[in-house]
């Protein structure tokens, strides 16, 4: 007989089927939750806090690079300690030796020239300054006016006014627009220099940082190139922050670009001007180089913390004698990095498919659908592995590619993730667990687990058993499916009453349900709160007659049995598989009084140890308590006495 193609799938691949659909819509709500999370991450990820985070995971890719090659022509003419103290004059009365300087530097064919000091405060009229003095000011001016490729300095935010060298130095060149430099510094808010204003505009124009102008007087550049909103280089975008500003690509720690010492400079550009040159700093060194010239004093307070400087994991793991950047950076020496950056086209970028928000919210639905598939163990092990590999993904972008990849917010999002999915799941493991046992059992578990006595402890409790008369009989008379939907109609009925009195339903016997009163949480009245509960039950199951007999079930009835004594409660079981209950005569007790019911055509049975716990004022308040009878329990040798509630 031949099957179509319809015809229905065998059990094996309907619960196959089944499985496969459970797991995709887990996965799906992992993506989700994995998504709401990256959102979150990136908000996080524009407050200044995790934004300074951010520059310190990113200055740990500078260490772990070292150094970089670079093809850029700059050196620094360092007014170094030595210098100073070898021409043994205030840096105010310099004018005439660093003329002499840059005299040599332009004779040499230097593209552009840069100074990084001004004259330091003072009257510019004081006797010292005057022509002819030792520390004349003319000698400057005359060798910027005959080089016409020299940039001065100036700083922009001391005041309502710029602060800029004295008039005698200044002669207009033929780019006006890039005689003056400015040296303000860009400073982050931890104190470290990642960054350098490129442009700044008032009133009198736009003005270019001191690397910036540099570079137009070595390229030769118009005042339109400056004034454009793109600022391009060779064809290429100079890529700049919301701030206007360029991350500096530094080429290494302090030291790492040529530097030579402002005497020896001197002292070259003096023998040359008595004669031949002699041994010393030829100028053949600075032919189309640009030259910047500025001090490395550390007294002048011209340093500044740099990535190099920055304490990382990847500097401190090596020794100290092999620690990149053990010192600050000159002012200096940060603008020759600036340029070496322009020079170069080494701009540190990010690549749309790199981008925070993009990446945080892929990352984040396929790590969401991955942990939500997995146990804790291997969730935790995942959300390691997530953060090892994008660690070594920034490391490797940016020492490959000059790529800056954000870092702290995909930290975040594995920590966030993993956190989130697994709070729910242990949400969802807990409200199964009081669904499953008891909320009673799981609110003592989870408030004081480690102290729960896992031996058992002894203690005074009620005991309630509740079961269906008849049961059996209608069990055999109807479907499997009807029986159980009559057991679940009839605990959904009467389990919140016990509940509501406090009672923890400790299991389910079939058709009976066994709950206990003062444990696990105490209760100095269990034995009035069982009484109540019992009472209404009974009240409720009165209440669905109608219900009963739409169910096939017109003459249901139940029985209570209530006993008060002393008992073991705890949990019990193997180490691997253990359940929280009472054990003693106190539970059989109560067990035989529920099975009495039958015998003595009764609903509720309280024995007398519980009617004596009963507040005296409260025994016929509760329960309409009929008169005590006498009762032979299987397993005991005296007679008990019983109490009916009508």
């Amino acid at each position: 007989m031949s099957h179509t193609s319809g015809s229905s799938q065998s059990p094996v691949e309907a619960a196959r089927r089944l499985r496969r659909g459970f797991h995709r819509t887990i996965a799906w709500r992992g993506a989700l939750i994995g998504v709401v999370c990256a959102a979150v991450c990136w908000c996080l990820g524009q407050t200044s806090l995790l934004r300074v985070m951010e520059n310190r995971e990113f200055d740990g890719c500078f260490a772990f690079r070292g150094t970089r090659s670079t093809a850029a022509n700059v050196i620094i003419v360092a007014l170094d300690d030595a210098s100073l103290g070898e021409i043994d004059k205030p840096l105010m009365f310099l004018s005439p030796e660093l003329a002499q300087v840059i005299g040599y530097v332009h004779d040499g064919g230097a593209a552009s020239i840069g100074v990084d000091f001004l004259i330091p405060g003072g009257d510019t009229t004081m006797e010292y300054l005057l022509p002819g003095q030792p520390g004349s000011l003319e000698p400057m001016g005359e060798a910027v006016g005959r080089s016409g490729r020299v940039v001065l300095p100036q700083w922009m935010q001391v005041g309502e006014q710029p602060l800029r060298p004295p008039f005698e130095w200044s002669v207009p060149s033929d780019l006006p627009w890039a005689d003056l430099g400015f040296v303000d510094q860009t400073v982050d808010a931890d104190a470290c220099l990642r960054r350098q204003m490129m442009r700044w505009s008032d009133d009198e124009g736009t003005h270019a940082c001191l690397a910036l102008a540099l570079l137009i007087k070595a390229r030769g550049l118009s005042d339109e190139w400056l004034a454009a909103s793109q600022l391009t280089l060779d064809g290429t975008a100079i890529p700049l922050d919301a701030d206007g500003c360029l991350r500096i690509n530094y080429a290494g720690p302090a030291g790492t670009l040529r530097v030579v010492p402002f005497r020896d400079v001197l002292a070259a550009a003096r023998q040359s001007s008595q004669g031949p040159e002699a041994n010393g700093v030829p100028r053949a060194l600075f032919k189309d180089s640009i030259v910047l010239i500025g001090t490395t004093v550390v007294s002048m307070k011209d340093n500044f913390f740099t990535p190099y400087t920055t304490p990382t994991l990847f500097r401190l793991m090596r020794p100290m004698e092999h620690r990149p950047g053990g010192l600050q950076m000159s002012g200096v020496e940060i603008h020759a990095n600036v340029l070496a950056t322009l020079l170069d086209r080494a701009f540190i970028t990010t690549p749309w498919p790199l981008s925070a928000p993009l990446t945080l919210l892929v990352v984040g639905a396929l790590l969401g659908m991955i942990l939500a598939r997995c146990s804790l163990e291997m969730g935790l092990l995942v959300a390691l592995i997530h953060h090892v590999t994008w660690r070594v993904l920034v490391l490797c972008a940016f020492c490959w590619g000059n790529w800056r990849v954000e870092a702290v917010a995909m930290y975040a999002l594995g920590v966030l993730l993993y956190g989130t999915l697994f709070a729910l799941r242990w949400r969802w493991i807990r409200r199964m667990f009081g669904l499953v046992k008891s909320e009673a059992v799981a609110r003592a578990l989870e408030s004081r687990g480690a102290r729960l006595d896992l031996r058992g402890a002894q203690r005074d409790v009620t005991v309630l058993f509740c079961d269906i008369r008849g049961f059996t009989t209608f069990s055999e008379r109807h479907a499997a499916h009807e029986v159980v939907h009559l057991l679940n109609t009839f605990f959904t009925a009467v389990v919140p009453a016990m509940e509501a009195e406090g009672g923890t339903v400790n299991s389910y016997i079939g058709d009976a349900v066994m709950v206990l009163f003062g444990a696990p949480a105490e209760q100095p009245d269990h034995a009035a709160r069982a009484v109540r509960a019992a009472v209404e039950v009974v009240r409720r199951v009165h209440a669905m007659a109608e219900r009963w007999r739409e169910l096939d079930a017109a003459d249901f009835r139940i029985g209570i049995g209530i006993h008060t004594g002393n008992a073991v409660v705890g949990t019990v079981g193997s180490p691997r598989r253990l359940d929280y209950t009472a054990i003693g005569d106190t539970v059989n007790t109560a067990a035989r009084l529920e099975s009495a019911n039958k015998e003595l055509h009764t609903e509720v049975l309280i024995s007398q140890a519980t009617f004596e716990a009963l507040p005296e004022n409260e025994r016929q308040r509760i329960a309409n308590l009929g008169p005590p009878r006498a009762l032979a329990v299987k397993g005991k040798q005296e007679t008990l006495r019983v109490y009916a509630a009508v």
